[in-house]
């Protein structure tokens, strides 16, 4: 029986399909900037907007300062069940304690319930992942509370450079990258606090 191929075409067919397994794996340029997003299962938010709420003194020299991350479907600041345009979109944030809030410290900081420069409750504030919260009635959509896994902190100039990695209530992770600027926002009415970092 003859062979359908001719022998000068298999070096042609090797190389063809050589080309094509090398399209089908190509790698993520490293090079290529980091998102702001963060993600929890298969959904990834893009990061519109980042906001840091300074609560004031929760004892002797400890200050709650909360970190907020928007998805860009919503708008800041935004008045529930104002007059503005109903929103929803997904809201990432956590609850970090302090002995300055003029100077927020660097580095890791980890969520247990033996650590608790991470926490899960303070002034109605924690650490948590609101999924379609929608802006018109206040309705939260789904709480996803979170139970373990650490933030990292950087800084250069006004810039931070923040990586999540989070575990929650559902035994899922939630990742998460932001490099900017974050706007501060004192909410401590009478409580002492100081304004900017």
């Amino acid at each position: 029986m003859k062979s359908v191929f001719h022998k000068s075409a298999i070096p042609a067919f090797l190389l063809l399909f050589t080309f094509i397994m090398m399209a089908g794996c190509k790698k993520d340029n490293p090079d290529e900037p980091k998102k702001n997003t963060f993600s929890y299962n298969s959904k990834e938010s893009a990061i519109g907007f980042a906001i840091a709420e300074i609560f004031g003194s929760t004892a002797q020299d400890v200050y709650g300062v909360t970190f907020y991350f928007l998805e860009n479907t919503l708008q800041w600041p935004f008045e529930i069940g104002g007059s503005g345009v109903a929103r929803t979109g997904d809201i990432l944030y956590f609850t970090i304690l302090v002995n300055d809030p003029a100077t927020i410290p660097l580095g890791k900081y980890t969520f247990n319930y033996d650590d608790g420069t991470l926490v899960n409750s303070l002034y109605g504030r924690g650490t948590e992942l609101m999924v379609n919260f929608n802006t018109g009635n206040g309705n939260t959509g789904t709480a996803i509370n979170i139970t373990g896994g650490k933030v990292v902190m950087l800084k250069t100039g006004e810039e931070y450079e923040i990586t999540m990695d989070l575990d929650t209530d559902y035994n899922t992770r939630i990742t998460g990258y932001y490099k900017g600027k974050i706007d501060n926002e004192d909410i401590s009415g009478d409580l002492k606090s100081t304004i900017l970092y």
